[in-house]
């Protein structure tokens, strides 16, 4: 069967782990290429944003359309719109291929597109809201008006609604009043069997940072943390962010003049395929996120057998409350960060308990089952529809 799947603002083939790639683009290359093993023929819709900064290793995803850079929409706090030119380019792909049997949305952002597919074709839709504006509202203080009207649009229109973690599941029901009956609680799926433990012995204590110099992966709060263990003399690796981010950014440069850079090794971009190796070399990932719809970082670590240091936000308080993997700490409170870091490492027992827990949690996300449980939900779904 045909399933359409369309994410224009996070291109599949970029580097994951870098400034533009993340977890959607991870789910939707999974999407891609796994689920042609269970008898589903993926067309990819997508854009390449043209960042250069982005190493792209990924050109292997089969039946993709890439869009380019007339897809990129014009955005606002109260408006986004997209180029007449990509709405030709749609007509002419629906022409051009049998009708989906789904329409699969990977962001609210995305909804103009799939809308008119939907309309074109009058495919049932399958959203994932990937990250919902009203996370970014209480993580950030900033509402955004023209996205959450997309997302209830979205949510409106859609057959299936998939969360990837019980928080999300919440913010549908109680702040969206999705239906109950739409919604399917389907984690992200990660590879358990590229992301396992190490079988050598533990390295010396180190941290770990991933993700984009955004505001919501809290690079600030790390930052400021490191600075009150300075004298501790723990290594740190930052992974997706340059020097030249950082020197862009007054308040990340500002922490970033009390640390030793000696001891930061920073990766600006890296193959998710070299990410596993990283992991196990240290002892402890960080994720600071103000918020987090579900935090592929945390679970990698946890399969990787690596506990975590996590913000009490999102879906991260249900991994670490669910796992016992690792810590919590508050959001936008370096001190408490430090202290958790500090505390970890002086404790290499509870470092290993905490890893092998991680690890049981993971095994739940294993791709092959995740992808498996998504596919019969939406066998199903279709066999309703029709």
């Amino acid at each position: 069967m045909e399933l359409w799947t369309v994410s224009v603002n996070a291109d599949p083939r970029y580097s994951v782990y870098g400034a533009h790639g993340g977890g959607q683009g991870k789910f939707v290359r999974t999407i891609a290429t796994d689920m042609v093993n269970l008898g589903w023929n993926v067309t990819t819709i997508t854009s390449s944003s043209g960042a250069a900064d982005s190493v792209q290793h990924h050109d292997d995803i089969p039946n993709l359309i890439d869009l380019e850079n007339p897809s990129t929409p014009h955005i606002s706090d109260r408006e986004i719109r997209y180029s007449d030119s990509l709405f030709q380019k749609l007509d002419k792909l629906i022409e051009s291929k049998p009708p989906p049997a789904a329409i699969l949305c990977c962001h609210a952002l995305s909804w103009p597109l799939v809308s008119h597919i939907h309309k074109r074709t009058a495919a049932p839709i399958i959203s994932s809201l990937c990250s919902s504006g009203r996370e970014k509202e209480e993580g950030l203080g900033k509402v955004d008006v023209a996205r959450r009207r997309f997302e209830n649009e979205l949510i409106n229109k859609s057959e299936i609604l998939i969360a990837s973690s019980e928080s999300e599941s919440t913010i549908l029901k109680q702040d969206y009043q999705a239906p109950v009956d739409k919604i399917i609680e389907i984690p992200r799926p990660i590879d358990v069997e590229k992301f396992s433990p190490s079988s050598s012995m533990s390295p010396p204590f180190s941290v770990l940072f991933v993700g984009r110099p955004t505001r919501q992966k809290g690079l600030d709060t790390f930052l400021e943390a490191i600075a009150h263990i300075n004298e501790c003399d723990v290594p740190v690796t930052i992974v997706g962010c340059s020097i030249k981010d950082i020197n862009e950014d007054s308040i990340l440069c500002r922490y970033m003049k009390n640390i030793d850079i000696a001891k930061i090794t920073i990766i600006p971009s890296i193959d998710h395929i070299k990410m596993p190796s990283v992991i196990r070399a240290h002892s402890v990932v960080v994720i600071p996120s103000r918020y987090e719809t579900y935090g592929n970082i945390a679970v990698e670590a946890m399969a990787c057998g690596i506990p975590i240091i996590a913000t009490n936000v999102g879906a991260l308080r249900t991994h670490i409350n669910n796992s016992k993997a690792g810590y919590l700490v508050e959001p936008d409170s370096p001190q408490d960060l430090a202290h958790a870091i500090t505390k970890l490492r002086s404790r290499p027992n509870e470092q290993k308990r905490m890893g092998s827990l991680g690890r049981a949690y993971a095994q739940k996300a294993d791709k092959r089952m995740i992808i498996q449980s998504l596919s019969q939900a939406i066998n199903h779904k279709l066999e309703l529809f029709r």
